[in-house]
């Protein structure tokens, strides 16, 4: 089967949200937001297990959490794409296991956070099995009916081979033990799986170049199959492994790390030979049989195939491609008429490792904002330098977290790359990344996509590197740092008159009341953020002459009726008029906690 050693490698794609401005109008994006969720068990008592490491990785970025038995784990917000999740313990196996989220089989609800989100929550619960087995055994040659113990014959434990056959996204790691016999033909598997696995006993060559096989070997049967218990002690039956003296096989190949086992570094340059027990019959084998070298879809690739003794080359007509599956398929015949022998499998070549890319250096802030980081923004832009790195060979990953909420690292950019020359020439990109939506809890207000995250005191940190073709990363960047210090001042705020009653009440007996409006826009140059204001603050008011005297007499009662919104209801007493004098509004906190001075105010002319 091609591909059978194949195990999926991560490339999941984590999900970005484009927020744009059309008008006043935000678009929202669906996206699928993952949970992984589970227990350990220990395989072979069922008992949930305490302090298991579980670590999950996509596209080359691992994070990790730790299970308990009480609790399990919880992976929460993670974007659509192909995981792989560790999960491993002191003294115990462990295993892996691969999940698509966004994939058919999870159970899914649908929910609204700043634009439609479809979660998808999986449950895994790993068995780990404790590494409390011990398998010895002796490996024997047989020369002329006589047992002769086998000194340096390879044996194998093979788990995965196993579990394979049940479920293709879980295996071991590792997965494959081995062993060498010593001078006494003993061997000793120590501190393995307590569960079932295959074990195997290699072709052997001894001091004599005579090759011994075993011959009652069956991969795809019971025969070799062990059932191991926890705690326990093995010793396995004597292996008598069968002088090759009659069956035409094959006995090596350098598409093999070990016997049958083939390998994914093949030397792209190299021929491919296979060495039989026997001399090969040429004319026989063009004749009756094939010798022939496939790629992975089939293709046939051109070769020339000659023959040697005991041994086929097999000359690729142009060096096979870096890190590729190819397929060897034969049916040979040797010297002796009639005897035959076939059998095809896969291999890799080695491929092209990309070069680790160089610290990404500095990284700051567009020239348009404040020098000392401070502002309100829900987006910001960056600027660095690319110097080492060229354009296609990399993608950069922009990481964020902040001092309320994420505490955590979070990726919040990974799909852009060096452009254009001009780019390169100034060694320097603009990069703008929005703080609000796409899963990112930045924005805690869940009612507008375009509030500041700076809320409640909050500082965001920052930090960049690029990333090769082969998902390796490079050193990380400086660290970069913002936060709002910045109040509300008069141009921030906004009071105006409904007409709501009016200020004049010279001919009353009885105190009146008017009602105005105030607003806190709460926009800078920066992105336009809405800084909120904090509900819990209450503004100063007084009313004012021209000449900026305070009018005493007045009282006010104030509420929000929003966050960005509220009304002011002044009370004027009899024979009092205020008409054409000024409201005057101040002190509002806004939600990242900073007080508006009180020199700076805003004030409407009161003309009802």
């Amino acid at each position: 089967m091609k591909n059978k050693n194949i195990f999926k490698i991560i490339t999941g794609a984590v999900i970005m949200a484009m927020v744009i401005f059309a008008g006043c109008q935000k678009m929202e994006i669906v996206k699928i937001v993952g949970f992984i969720q589970g227990h350990a068990f220990d395989g072979n008592t069922n008992a949930p297990l305490d302090s298991v490491k579980v670590v999950w990785s996509v596209a080359g970025v691992k994070d990790s959490t730790v299970a308990t038995a009480e609790d399990g784990y919880l992976i929460r917000n993670l974007p659509e794409g192909e995981y792989s999740i560790w999960a491993s313990k002191t003294n115990y196996t462990t295993v892996v296991y691969d999940k698509y989220i966004g994939g058919d089989g999870a159970s899914t609800t649908t929910t609204v956070r700043g634009g439609a989100n479809q979660e998808q929550i999986i449950t895994y619960n790993p068995n780990l099995y404790p590494l409390n087995v011990s398998i010895t055994g002796r490996v024997y040659i047989s020369e002329n009916g006589v047992n002769v113990p086998a000194s340096g014959a390879i044996v194998q434990l093979d788990y995965n081979s196993l579990y394979e056959e049940a479920e293709e996204s879980y295996r071991f790691i590792p997965g494959l033990y081995e062993v060498v016999t010593d001078a006494n033909g003993y061997y000793t598997f120590a501190n393995i799986p307590a569960t079932d696995a295959y074990i195997r006993f290699l072709d052997y060559t001894d001091a004599n170049g005579e090759t011994y096989y075993d011959g009652s070997y069956s991969h795809s049967t019971s025969s070799r199959r062990i059932y191991i218990n926890s705690g326990s002690t093995y010793t396995y039956d004597n292996i008598i492994l069968s002088k090759v003296n009659d069956n035409f096989h094959l006995i090596s190949s350098n598409t093999w790390t070990s016997t049958n086992i083939e390998t994914e570094v093949f030397d792209v340059t190299s021929d491919i030979t296979l060495t039989f027990n026997k001399d090969v019959d040429q004319a026989a084998t063009e004749a009756l049989g094939n010798v022939t070298l496939d790629d992975n879809e089939g293709n046939e690739i051109n070769a020339t195939v000659t023959y040697s003794g005991n041994t086929i080359a097999i000359n690729p007509t142009s060096d096979l491609q870096a890190g590729a599956w190819y397929n060897i398929d034969f049916e040979v015949y040797s010297v002796i008429p009639g005897d035959n022998t076939s059998d095809d499998w896969d291999f890799k070549t080695l491929g092209i490792p990309a070069p680790v890319p160089t610290a990404v250096t500095d990284l700051t802030l567009a020239e348009s904002y404040p020098t000392d980081k401070t502002f309100d923004a829900h987006n910001v832009k960056f600027k660095f330098d690319f110097t080492s790195v060229m354009d296609g060979e990399v993608r950069y990953e922009i990481w964020a977290k902040d001092t309320y909420n994420n505490l955590n690292w979070v990726l919040v950019d990974d799909n852009f790359y060096s452009q254009n020359d001009d780019d390169i020439a100034e060694k320097v990109y603009d990069r703008w990344v929005y703080l609000q939506d796409d899963g990112r809890e930045f924005d805690y207000f869940e009612d507008d996509g375009w509030q500041t995250p700076m809320e409640f005191g909050t500082e965001v940190t920052f930090k960049i590197r690029a990333v090769n073709k082969d998902n390796i990363a490079g050193p990380w960047s400086n660290e970069i740092t913002i936060s709002d210090e910045t109040p509300y001042d008069n141009s921030s705020m906004n009071l105006y008159e409904p007409g709501w009653g009016t200020a004049n009440n010279s001919l009353g007996t009885e105190p009146i009341t008017f009602r105005v409006s105030l607003e806190v826009w709460g926009e800078t140059n920066w992105g336009n953020a809405v800084s909120y204001v904090d509900l819990a603050s209450t503004p100063t008011f007084g009313i004012y002459d021209g000449t900026g005297t305070e009018i005493t007499g007045a009282t006010f009662s104030f509420e929000w009726t929003d966050r960005d919104e509220g009304m002011v209801t002044v009370t004027v007493p009899a024979g009092a008029n205020y008409q054409y004098q000024y409201l005057r509004a101040y002190n509002v906190t806004d939600s990242s906690g900073n007080i508006m001075d009180a020199a700076d105010y805003e004030s409407e002319l009161l003309n009802n």
